[in-house]
C-alpha cells in the first residue's frame, strides 16, 4: 500500500510470517496470545523441596465434585466421605451414617439400649461422580465398590468382585455416558491394570476369566433334558504389559475411549505419559526436556504425582486436545500441557508441550487434583482451593530473528527505513542490522551494518489511523522508527536482536520496511546541494527525518475520507460521525452495533418515533446477533410491519389493548386498561341503574356472606355502617377511604357487571363536562336529553358535576356508562404504551434489569416527547387463563428444570430440587434428547 510519495513497504505480521523465522534455538519465539514476537519464554520454578518432603503417593484419597459444586472427600481414616457444601467453608461426614458403620455419640439422645456390633467400613480408595450423578467409591477389603445415588438417594449399595480376580482400585475418572476408568495398583500379585466400568458399574473390556464352570442340573423331570447353565466369564481390566515396575499415579480417559496414565519407570527420574488402547500402548511420552521446550533450562524433565484432564471437543478430523494439568512430585508447583491426540486409526500418536504458565502450590497435603468445571482444585489442609496462574513471566535475557529477506524489486532500491508496531519496555531492547545486494546470492559475501536503535513515534503511527496497541497499560507500547543508512540494493537482508534482563521482553507485532527512498534533496532542493556526493548523502538522510514526520500528516490528511464511511471509521471517531447524523452511538457499547446504528441512521430518521422504529432500535441495543438484515422492513420495498416472533420485545400502545384482558399485556392488576363493552352483555342501560346495584349487593353478599352476619361483616371491613347488604348501591365514583371498600368498588367493576367499570376520582370532572360538550354541543340539547327543565336545568356544560350516584334517567345513565367504560380509559392510555421484554425462567434479577436500563434509555431518547411508556417482562405468554399457542410462545424448559441458585435466581422461578435427575438418561426431557434417541 503506497503512501502520499509513491513509498511502499513490506509486511511481516501474524504467525503465518513470523512461524518460519522463529526457529527453535534462536531465543525468540511466537506468543499466539500477544500476537507477536518475544522472547523465548522460561518457567518462573518455585525453590524445590527435597522430594522426600513432598506428600508422597501414600497420602492420595481421592475427591470429586458434583454437578451443583460439592465436594466429597475420603476422609483421613479412609473409612468415610466427608462433603464440601459449595460456598460454604466448614465441611462435614456425609457417608456412612451413625447407623451404618458408626457407633452413636454419647450424646445422641435416641439410641439402642443394647447396641449391636456396628457393621465395619471397609478401607476406601478412588472417588468420582459419574456424569448421571452417581457418587462411587472403590474398596480394599472386600475389593469393589460403594455406589451412592446423590439425586435419587437411597442407601449405598456395594458392588463386589469375584474373589478370585484382585481389584485394588486407586484413582477414577469419570466418562461422558455415565461409566468410568479406575486405575488398579497396590495389588497382592504386584500387576498394574485399568478398567472401564459402563453406567451400570459393570467392567466392559478387557480378557475374559472364567469364575463358574458350566453346571449340568442334577434335578430334572425322568425322561427330560437336564437344565445346564453356562460358565460365568468376568472381565480382568487391562494390564499394563511391557512396562514393568511403572509406578502409576493417575488415570483420565478420553472421548474416543483411550486411556492417559500418568506413571514413572524404575529408575526414571522423569515421569511418563501413556496413552492406551485396551492392553496395548499407543504412545508413551516421557516428560523431558523435549516436551519442557526449553521453558525449564535447569531441569531434565517432570515428575509428576497427580494430574487433571481438561480435554476440549473432538475435532472434525477426529483428533483430540487440550490441557494436562501436571502436580510435580515435591507438590510446590503444577504445569499445563498442552497435548494433542491423533486419532487411532492415524497411529494414536500423542504430543505433548508445556505451556508457560506459572501456578505455584503452597502447603499441599497430598489428597490430590479435583476437576471442577474448567479449574483445578488442590487440597491445602482442610480446605480446597484452586490452582491460579500468576502473572510472573520469565524469559531469555538474548535472542535473534536472524534473516528477514525482502526483494525490492529494482535495482539499486534505496531502502528507506524500519517501522515496528512493538511494544519495548525498559531494560529491554531492539537492535537492527541490515544488508544489501544485487541478487539474493549475494547477500551471504556482504557485511553486515549495525542500525541506529528505534525511537517511539510521538506523532503516531506512519500509516494514517493506525493503531497497534489500542490496549492500555502497556510500557513502551506503540510504533518504533528507525531510519535505515546507506542501505542501496534491489535485496535487503535484516536482523533484529531482542534482549532484556529475563523479567521482561520486546513484543513485536508488525515489522513495515518502506522503500524506496523520497528524497526532499532529489525533489525540492536545487542541484547545487547534490554536488558534493558525502554531503548529500547527509543533508538527503537529514531531511528524511521530516520526510517521515510531513508524510504521516500528509497520509492523514489524504485519508480523511475513511472518517466518512462507517466500514472504516475507526471506533475512535464513532461518535464523532454520529453527531453529523444526529445520533448517539455512544450509548451501545459494541463496536459493530454502533456502526450498523449509524450506517442506517437516515433510514431510521423517516422512522424516527414510530413503534416500528422503536423496535429496531430495541433489537439493535439487545439482540444477540445484530447483522444489516435487521433494517429491512424499513428499506424501499420492506414489509414496514412490526416483526414478531419467540424472543423478540414488543411495542403494546395502550390504546389498542382494549380488547385483551390486563393479563395479556403483562399486568394482571391494571383494572383502569380500556376496554370495550361487550355486545352479548346481559346488562343495556336502557334498563336503569337498578340491575348494577343489584349485580353489586350479589357480589358482596358473595364475598361477605347474606343477611344479618353478611351486613355486619360488611360494616367491619369498611369501618363503617353500610345499611343491609342486600341494599347497598354502587356509588358512581371511587370511595376516597383506602381499604377493603375501595378494593370492593375496583373489584366489582372489573368482574361484576359484564364491562370494566376504572376509577372514577373528582378530576375526572373536566373531561366528563368536555365529553358531553362534543356530544351535545349545546347546553339546552343536553337538557332536553336528560330531561331537565325549570330550576334543574344547566345554564352550560360548566355547571354539569360528576355524579355522586348512578343516573337516574336513562340517557344520562347510559351518557355516564359510555363516558367510564370508553371514553375514560381512552383518555388515560392516550399517547401511552408498554414495551414487553422477553424474559426466560432462568434469567437472573441482575440480568433483567441490565435489559431493563438499556431499554429504558433506547426508548427514553428515541420516543416522541409528548408519551409515556412502562417497561415489563413477558414470560412468552404461555400462562394459565390466557393460554396462546404460536409465535408468542416456546415450547421447552420451565420452572421446574431450572434449579434456584441462591443470591440469583427470583424466588418462585424454580425448585430447589429436582425429584429426578435432569441427566438421566431413560427419562426423555424436552429440547435434551430427540426422538429417536428416546
Amino acid at each position: 500500500m503506497p503512501d502520499v510519495n509513491g513509498s511502499e513497504f513490506h509486511l511481516l505480521t501474524g504467525p503465518r510470517d513470523w512461524a518460519g523465522l522463529t526457529a527453535a534455538g534462536a531465543g525468540v519465539h511466537f506468543d499466539r496470545d500477544a500476537g507477536g514476537v518475544t522472547l523465548a519464554p522460561r518457567l518462573f520454578r518455585f525453590p524445590d523441596r527435597a522430594a522426600a518432603d513432598g506428600p508422597g503417593i501414600a497420602a492420595r484419597r481421592g475427591a470429586a465434585p458434583d454437578g451443583y459444586g460439592n465436594l466429597f472427600v475420603i476422609g483421613p481414616d479412609r473409612r468415610s466421605i466427608l462433603i464440601h457444601p459449595a460456598g460454604l467453608t466448614e465441611s462435614g461426614r456425609y457417608w456412612p451414617p451413625a447407623e451404618d458403620g458408626c457407633p452413636p455419640g454419647p450424646d445422641d439422645l435416641f439410641r439402642p439400649a443394647d447396641p449391636a456390633d456396628p457393621v465395619p467400613v471397609p478401607e476406601l480408595r478412588g472417588l468420582t461422580v459419574t456424569t448421571l450423578n452417581f457418587l462411587v467409591v472403590g474398596t480394599r477389603d472386600p475389593a469393589g465398590l460403594i455406589v451412592i445415588d446423590l439425586h435419587g438417594g437411597g442407601p449405598a449399595e456395594r458392588v463386589l468382585w469375584p474373589a478370585d480376580i484382585p481389584f485394588a482400585p486407586f484413582d477414577m475418572f469419570p466418562a461422558a455416558d455415565g461409566g468410568l476408568w479406575v486405575l488398579d495398583r497396590d495389588r497382592a500379585d504386584g500387576a498394574t491394570r485399568w478398567w472401564r466400568l459402563d453406567r451400570w458399574f459393570r467392567p466392559c473390556a478387557g480378557p475374559l476369566l472364567e469364575i463358574a464352570p458350566e453346571e449340568v442340573d442334577s434335578f430334572h423331570p425322568v425322561g427330560g433334558a437336564p437344565a445346564v447353565r453356562p460358565a460365568v466369564d468376568f472381565p480382568t481390566g487391562f494390564e499394563l504389559a511391557g512396562l514393568p515396575g511403572l509406578d502409576a499415579r493417575a488415570i483420565a480417559g478420553l472421548a474416543d475411549e483411550t486411556v492417559l496414565i500418568l506413571g514413572t519407570l524404575p529408575g526414571d527420574p522423569v515421569s511418563t505419559v501413556l496413552r492406551m488402547e485396551g492392553g496395548a500402548v499407543l504412545e508413551a511420552v516421557a516428560l523431558d526436556a523435549a516436551v519442557l521446550d526449553g521453558l525449564l533450562p535447569d531441569l531434565p524433565g517432570l515428575a509428576a504425582i497427580d494430574m487433571a484432564l481438561h480435554a476440549a471437543p473432538p475435532m472434525p478430523e477426529g483428533g483430540l486436545s487440550g490441557v494436562l494439568r501436571l502436580l510435580d512430585a515435591t507438590g510446590n508447583q503444577a504445569f499445563d500441557l498442552g497435548f494433542h491426540a491423533d486419532p487411532v486409526d492415524a497411529g494414536g500418536a500423542l504430543r505433548l508441550h508445556l505451556q508457560p504458565k506459572y501456578y505455584p502450590v503452597r502447603g499441599f497435603t497430598g489428597r490430590g487434583l479435583v476437576e471442577l468445571g474448567t479449574e483445578t482444585l488442590y487440597d491445602l489442609g482442610d480446605r480446597y482451593v484452586p490452582l491460579t496462574a500468576q502473572p510472573r513471566r520469565r524469559y531469555r535475557e538474548t535472542g535473534a530473528v536472524e534473516s528477514i529477506r525482502i526483494d525490492g524489486g529494482a535495482p539499486d532500491t534505496v531502502w528507506h527505513r524500519v517501522v515496528l508496531d512493538a511494544c519495548i519496555p525498559d531494560d529491554t531492547g531492539v537492535l537492527i542490522e541490515a544488508r544489501t545486494a544485487p541478487e539474493e546470492a549475494d547477500l551471504d559475501l556482504s557485511d553486515w551494518q549495525p542500525q541506529p536503535r528505534p525511537h517511539l513515534r510521538a506523532d503516531g503511527a506512519d500509516l494514517p489511523f493506525h493503531d497497534p496497541f489500542p490496549e492500555t497499560g502497556h510500557r513502551g507500547a506503540g510504533v518504533w522508527d528507525l531510519l535505515l543508512q546507506r542501505q542501496v540494493g534491489r535485496w535487503i537482508e535484516l536482523r533484529l536482536s531482542l534482549s532484556g534482563k529475563g523479567n521482561a521482553s520486546p513484543l513485536i507485532r508488525a515489522m513495515r520496511v518502506w522503500r524506496p527512498r523520497f528524497s526532499y534533496l532529489s525533489e525540492y532542493l536545487p542541484a547545487v546541494y547534490r554536488q558534493d556526493p558525502e554531503a548529500a548523502d547527509f543533508l538527503d538522510r537529514w531531511l528524511a527525518n521530516f520526510e517521515g514526520l510531513l508524510t504521516g500528516m500528509e497520509g492523514r490528511v489524504a485519508g480523511a475520507e475513511r472518517f466518512l464511511d462507517t466500514r472504516t471509521v475507526p471506533d475512535a471517531a464513532l461518535d464523532w460521525l454520529g453527531d453529523w447524523l444526529g445520533v448517539v452511538p455512544g450509548r451501545l457499547a459494541d463496536p459493530a452495533r454502533r456502526r450498523l446504528l449509524i450506517a442506517n441512521a437516515p433510514l431510521l430518521w423517516d422512522w424516527r418515533g414510530t413503534p416500528l422504529g422503536l423496535l429496531i432500535l430495541l433489537r439493535l441495543a439487545l439482540d444477540d446477533c445484530v447483522d444489516d438484515s435487521l433494517f429491512d422492513p424499513l428499506r424501499e420495498g420492506g414489509c414496514g410491519c412490526v416483526p414478531d416472533g419467540p424472543g423478540v420485545p414488543r411495542l403494546i400502545e395502550s390504546f389498542l389493548s382494549r380488547n385483551y384482558a390486563p393479563v395479556a399485556v403483562g399486568d394482571p392488576s391494571a383494572y383502569d386498561r380500556p376496554a370495550l363493552v361487550r355486545t352479548d352483555a346481559a346488562y343495556d342501560p336502557g334498563r336503569g341503574p337498578g340491575p348494577l346495584h343489584a349485580a353489586f349487593s350479589a357480589f358482596l353478599q358473595a364475598r361477605y356472606g347474606t343477611g344479618a352476619g353478611g351486613t355486619a361483616a360488611l360494616a367491619a371491613a369498611w369501618g363503617r355502617p353500610a345499611g343491609p347488604i342486600d341494599a347497598v348501591t354502587f356509588p358512581a365514583l371511587t370511595p376516597q377511604a383506602a381499604g377493603a371498600e375501595s378494593a370492593d368498588w375496583l373489584e366489582a367493576g372489573r368482574s361484576a357487571f359484564g364491562f370494566l367499570y376504572p376509577q372514577v376520582t373528582g378530576g375526572d370532572g373536566p373531561a366528563w363536562r368536555d365529553f358531553l360538550a362534543r356530544r351535545y354541543r349545546e347546553a339546552d340539547r343536553l337538557n332536553a336529553a336528560w330531561g331537565r327543565s325549570g330550576a334543574d336545568r344547566f345554564a352550560g356544560f360548566d355547571a354539569v358535576p360528576l355524579p355522586q350516584a348512578l343516573p337516574q334517567s336513562r340517557t344520562a345513565l347510559a351518557d355516564w356508562l359510555d363516558f367510564v367504560s370508553r371514553l375514560l380509559p381512552l383518555r388515560r392510555a392516550a399517547h401511552r404504551f408498554s414495551v414487553l421484554l422477553p424474559a426466560a425462567p432462568g434469567d437472573s434479577p441482575a440480568e433483567m434489569a441490565r435489559r431493563a436500563g438499556i431499554a429504558r434509555t433506547v426508548i427514553s431518547r428515541e420516543r416522541p416527547a409528548h408519551t409515556g411508556f412502562d417497561i415489563r417482562f413477558f414470560w412468552s405468554l404461555f400462562q394459565v387463563g390466557t393460554a396462546r399457542l404460536g409465535t408468542d410462545t416456546v415450547v421447552g424448559e420451565g420452572a421446574r428444570f431450572n434449579a434456584i441458585v441462591l443470591d440469583r435466581t427470583a424466588l418462585g422461578s424454580g425448585f430447589l430440587s429436582h425429584s429426578h435427575p435432569q441427566s438421566v438418561r431413560e427419562r426423555a426431557v424436552v429440547g435434551r434428547i430427540s426422538v429417536v434417541e428416546a
